[in-house]
């Protein structure tokens, strides 16, 4: 775990806790403390819902206005909640888990951009029982400026039901010496039909004045026909990498057949080193 000091940023959605890379100099921010124990005498009614909020403290930051990355590519409707003002916050997650995965969207309402952002926490069964744990994958896009929002997914060990009640945490760090991920632009896209289901079949360019190393990844969410809940999660790779400065590379993304996409956001990234 991390010396440094910390900034404890406060509580959205049922959150849980993960620590994100190390540097003497950078702060880690946190959407709240970390997973809480179940009371065994009423752990039934402690996991009647997954909105409960959790009482903890909190330092004054500075609220940065809502925003949507330019590196976003977003097709149809998509809306995400603001979030908490000054804080980094979990502010959608799936409806269901598939698979022991569910998907989730962060979003940073401080004045920092905060990298390397990861979610992690505990999925507990109706009767309260610890089902699950799980961690994400790496959130989308890696650096997140003040109002920005990331997203990815948590993929869960264990036998999760699909109404599980999730208790999740975010956290990142303020200080990039330590990170090297970089934004790619996806400058060109089509949804065809494939063998298994759709493919997300694109270009995706370097429009930095540094070569961007691989791998270089594509990844997608897509959301409900309102766009206001994030269905289900998916990730390709640029066919060709690294990517010069002002190079460009094709990709594909497959979908799964039973997942429906009529709205979606895209990402890609890779790694400056």
């Amino acid at each position: 775990m991390r010396t440094s000091a910390r900034r404890v940023v406060g509580v959205f959605l049922l959150l849980a806790s993960v620590g994100a890379g190390c540097s003497s100099g950078s702060d880690e921010v946190r959407s709240d403390n970390g997973p809480e124990p179940a009371n065994q005498s009423t752990t039934t009614e402690a996991t009647e819902t997954t909105e409960k909020t959790k009482a903890t403290t909190t330092t004054t930051a500075a609220a940065a206005s809502p925003a949507t990355a330019p590196s976003l590519l977003i097709s149809g409707t998509v809306t995400i909640p603001d979030g908490e003002e000054g804080e980094l916050s979990i502010v959608l997650t799936g409806s269901t888990v598939q698979d022991g995965v569910v998907p989730v969207i962060v979003r940073n309402r401080t004045d920092d951009t905060v990298y390397a952002i990861e979610v992690s926490g505990t999925a507990r069964s109706g009767d309260g029982t610890l089902a699950g744990s799980g961690a994400s994958q790496g959130l989308t896009p890696p650096a997140v400026a003040p109002g920005e929002w990331a997203f990815g997914y948590v993929l869960f060990q264990g036998d999760v039901p699909s109404d599980a009640a999730l208790d999740l945490t975010a956290a990142g760090e303020t200080d990039d010496d330590f990170f090297g991920g970089v934004n790619a632009t996806i400058v060109e896209h089509n949804l065809v039909p494939g063998d298994f289901g759709s493919n997300m079949l694109g270009i995706v360019a370097n429009e930095t004045e540094e070569e961007i190393s691989g791998p270089v990844s594509v990844d997608l969410v897509c959301f409900d026909e309102a766009g206001t809940v994030p269905l289900s999660t998916s990730r390709g790779y640029a066919d060709l990498d690294p990517l010069p400065a002002g190079g460009t590379s094709s990709f594909s993304v497959g979908l799964l057949a039973d997942a429906p996409c009529p709205n979606f956001a895209m990402g890609a990234s890779g790694y400056s080193y």
